[in-house]
């Protein structure tokens, strides 16, 4: 559970791109998080540790593909700067439709 986020946010409307720097607090520790499958994490953790990041499939849900990021050990206090555009998961769940759009 988070407890406290901070997220700044740059919106490129023309490109359908985001770029993201978000400090969260946790209930606990935790070394995996999920994000959108069309974002790439640039940099995790305070300070810089090493992190890994994969596209996967839900266990059970592998057609719902997302992004992990994978810290190497457990934090309580997590930097996270990612960026890329946000992918629809209509194919998988037609009301998923997110986009980096000011009409939609």
């Amino acid at each position: 559970m988070i407890n406290f986020l901070t997220l700044c946010l740059n919106l490129d409307f023309e490109k359908g791109a985001l770029e993201a720097e978000t400090k969260l607090k946790l209930a606990g520790k935790a070394t995996t998080f999920l994000l959108n499958r069309g974002l790439k994490a640039d940099s995790a953790s305070v300070p810089f540790s090493p992190f890994s990041w994969c596209l996967e499939g839900l266990r059970g849900f592998e057609a719902f593909k997302t992004s992990v990021v994978r810290l190497e050990e457990p934090l309580e206090e997590v930097e996270l700067s990612y960026s890329g555009k946000l992918e629809s998961y209509e194919s998988v769940l037609p009301y998923l439709k997110d986009s980096v759009n000011p009409e939609t």
